[in-house]
């Protein structure tokens, strides 16, 4: 739901077509999260920051990008955790 960017688009159509006791169906999302180990998604993405190129230390730059939500695909023995409920919107 997030990356998809449906929400403005929800929020436009409820406002300008919905019917004073319409329903939106569904009324809402769940979104769920848990730990996983992904090496295919977060190599590519952490290893240009750790190397050090033009004589900078990059590492900066290396934490701001492992702390950015990214949509990925996981299978379940990927994941370190049990999912949890983490929003419903």
């Amino acid at each position: 739901m997030l990356f998809e960017q449906h929400l403005p688009s929800i929020i436009d159509a409820r406002r300008r077509l919905l019917a004073p006791e319409g329903n939106l169906i569904p009324k809402r999302n769940v979104l769920w999260a848990a730990v996983g180990k992904a090496p295919q998604q977060y190599d590519p993405l952490i290893k240009p920051w750790l190397r050090e190129r033009f004589q900078l230390d990059m590492e900066a730059a290396s934490q701001i990008v492992t702390k950015d939500l990214r949509k990925a695909r996981v299978t379940l023995e990927q994941l370190l955790t049990k999912p949890c409920r983490w929003a419903t919107i």
